[in-house]
């Protein structure tokens, strides 16, 4: 279907924001360079705009290009022209509305497969507050609001004001129904009001205000506010059966007519015959002398005009069928608007306008103007492209757009040679109150997702820029949370460079010692600046998963105890169990811990690596390290070995069953070998870290040889 949709607010709405525009541009021009404007906004709030640019009267062409990429076409623009493009491509549809209510639009899009249905929202110029690292298209900030995974396919998407009791344009999805929706799967289409549910209205959180299963096989959507009631309507089509509904989404949902007949392909609600209020423009594709072009009224009782105003039709010559797609604007500045309509299947197509009462459409229009075939202009729109306070009509084809810049008086043409999809063309201001043109934050990292081993510390670089002016910024950096008893920062205040120079780089530290293992730890740096005037704020979340080490050895204190402590002593075999990640790889020595305590080493294990003179680094959860010789770590790590080095006299061996975690281990004790009754040595295990391959983590196990001249018993407590 060759549908299309024009602008998402309906025409009274959409010339107060273009006079609003206007005016605003010339406040701006009259305040000081130094100044720092405020301008309203919807439900009363304020933007700040320092340094504000492209604040101006003149809407953008939106469409999107043959590879399903969202693009913005920027026609007039004092300094920085609106060039954004989606991030991702394959979307289908899209709507512009004011989705985070500050004053200018958004783009709300569609696509995907049954398992693979997205709906996000898009804010191509940033006026004020976080603007993600790196989202800079031609210089202007720009983010993505919101994103969310649909369970089926979407036909289109329409926004408009459907619940005036919430700040901001709602949107409507039209898809596919699922199985778990309909179990009779009757019901081919489903439609799905969102609203916006976050406290500051900012379009970043969404809720299903309003669903429901239709028999009907809706394709088409638009929308308007066609009973004057200060909400808009959502006109529904039914391509196989021709049949349009018109539903109310303010109240549950509620259908307030429906025009019948096979032929209704395309309709849309303006204020065609001008006063106070709108009608419905129903266009259909039949053969002359049947109407093609309707227009119908709403009487006060909510009920249809059946006459649907005929007599305005506006008879059509009759070598013509009925147009496909169409859309309405006043071009001619007379406060009531026109319809112009493309015949695409006529032979060439043709583009048709027609208006009421004295609009005085030109010549051109009125009779018809021949489209080259090859374009494939098969969508239309109209808005103010030149923000002269009248519209004018923008076609979408096949390899570009075309431009009637002054219909009013002309039927000249200014052509960008693009490629649409040939179905979704739309205008709006998407820079009405402009962009901050001043210092914005941007990081070498979006978010910080890493792990660390249980005890340890592990430290992570990132670097931080003014990535919008020369000029350097000052900032500082706070934690979200509680994080700082286990996350720090340095430094956390200072400049942040301007965008030609080298950036700072930053320095934090998470300190695994004070978290609890097998757990996940969420936090984020928060980086604004002390100075009032820059607005930029930049949030980087942070997630910590705590590891525990890799192995272990059961019992955790292996022992051999003598008594009493005299001759003949044998040798005993001690039974170690060394479990953990099944299949890990390790390796294994014995050797005196004088080292480690005289380093002042503490904890029950240590992270560890081999140095290139061929020494086992142990270092602990507080920073202090200890070398012990150990040349083979890595050797014996690759071999195939299960007997272990000992530099220990009265631990004469040391082996495993296998070198792979599980396995059983003995260590042989003699205390003929001894030099003290009592004496202690360090089982050091090594494997590879959870966090880093590349490390080792070392784990002590103390292994005591007591000789016993005499034993203490503890008495026996019964406790009921």
């Amino acid at each position: 279907m060759n549908s299309v949709k024009r602008f998402a607010f309906s025409a009274n709405r959409r010339r107060a924001f273009a006079h609003g525009a206007l005016l605003l541009a010339t406040l701006l021009a009259l305040l000081p360079a130094a100044g720092v404007p405020q301008v309203a906004a919807a439900q009363g709030r304020s933007i700040t705009t320092p340094g504000a640019v492209s604040a101006d009267a003149s809407e953008e062409i939106v469409y999107i290009d043959s590879n399903g990429v969202i693009r913005v076409l920027d026609t007039q623009f004092s300094e920085h022209e609106v060039k954004w493009f989606s991030p991702d491509g394959g979307w289908r549809d899209f709507a512009l509305g004011d989705f985070n209510n500050d004053g200018d639009m958004e783009i709300v899009a569609v696509r995907g497969t049954d398992s693979t249905a997205i709906v996000a929202i898009f804010d191509p110029v940033v006026t004020q507050g976080e603007v993600p690292p790196g989202n800079l298209i031609n210089g202007i900030p720009w983010k993505e609001l919101w994103r969310f995974q649909m369970p089926q396919r979407p036909q289109t998407v329409v926004a408009g004001n459907f619940d005036p009791g919430v700040a901001g344009d709602e949107f409507a999805v039209i898809r596919d129904s699922s199985n778990a929706e309909d179990p009779e799967d009757d019901d081919p289409r489903r439609i799905v009001i969102y609203k916006q549910n976050s406290p500051s209205g900012d379009g970043t959180s969404w809720v299903e205000h309003f669903a429901r299963n239709f028999s009907a096989n809706w394709e088409f959507a638009n929308m308007g506010d066609w009973n004057n009631n200060g909400s808009d309507e959502i006109i529904l089509i039914d391509n196989e059966s021709g049949k349009i509904e018109v539903y109310q989404p303010d109240q549950g949902f509620r259908r307030i007519a429906e025009v019948g007949g096979r032929y209704n392909k395309y309709a849309l609600i303006a204020n065609y015959v001008g006063g106070g209020n709108n009608e419905l423009l129903n266009f259909r594709d039949v053969d002359p002398p049947n109407q093609s072009f309707q227009v119908c009224n709403i009487f006060v009782n909510s009920s249809i005009d059946p006459a649907c105003m005929a007599s305005l039709g506006s008879a059509f010559s009759s070598a013509n069928r009925g147009p496909r797609v169409a859309a309405a604007g006043d071009v001619n500045g007379s406060g009531d608007e026109e319809a112009f309509m493309i015949f695409t299947r006529r032979t060439p197509p043709m583009l048709l306008g027609r208006g009421t009462g004295g609009d005085n459409i030109i010549t051109e229009f009125n009779n018809g103007i021949d489209l080259n075939a090859a374009d494939e202009f098969e969508a239309i729109a109209m808005g103010d492209i030149d923000g002269d306070g009248r519209d004018e009509v923008i076609l979408g084809g096949k390899s570009r757009i075309m431009w009637y810049p002054e219909a009013h008086n002309s039927a000249s043409t200014t052509s960008f040679t693009v490629a649409t999809n040939k179905r979704s063309l739309a205008t709006g201001d998407l820079d009405r109150n402009g962009f901050n043109a001043g210092p914005q934050f941007g990081a070498s990292v979006s978010s910080i997702d890493t792990t660390v081993d249980f005890s340890f510390t592990k430290q992570g670089i990132f670097t931080l820029q003014n990535i919008n002016t020369d000029a350097a910024v000052p900032f500082e950096i706070a934690l979200e949370g509680t994080a700082y008893t286990w996350l720090s920062v340095f430094p956390s205040s200072g400049f942040a460079p301007g965008e030609n120079s080298q950036p700072i780089e930053i320095t934090y530290v998470i300190n695994g010692g004070a978290m609890m293992p097998n757990q996940t730890y969420n936090s984020a740096f928060l980086i604004s600046s002390t100075d009032p005037a820059v607005t930029s704020r930049l949030r980087i979340p942070i997630k910590v998963t705590v590891t525990t080490p890799p192995l272990r050895a059961e019992p955790a204190a292996p022992t051999a105890i003598y008594y009493p402590c005299q001759a003949p002593l044998d040798a005993k075999q001690i039974a170690v169990q060394i479990t953990g990640i099944p299949g890990r790889r390790f390796s294994a020595l014995v050797t005196d811990i004088s080292a480690a305590r005289a380093a002042g080493l503490t904890g029950s294990f240590y992270v560890g690596e081999v140095t290139d003179a061929g020494a086992l680094r142990l270092r602990d959860a507080a920073g202090k390290q200890v070398e012990i010789d150990f040349p083979a770590a890595r050797e014996l790590m690759a071999a195939d070995t299960v007997n272990w080095p000992s530099s220990v006299p009265w631990i004469t061996a040391v082996s495993s069953v296998t070198n792979t975690v599980p396995t059983a281990m003995t260590i042989t004790v003699d205390p003929a070998q001894r030099t003290q009754d009592f004496q202690q040595a360090v089982l050091v295990l090594l494997a590879s870290s959870y966090a880093d391959d590349n490390d080792l983590v070392a784990q002590p196990y103390w292994v005591t040889l007591n000789c016993a001249s005499s034993a203490s018993w503890l008495p026996l407590i019964n406790r009921r």
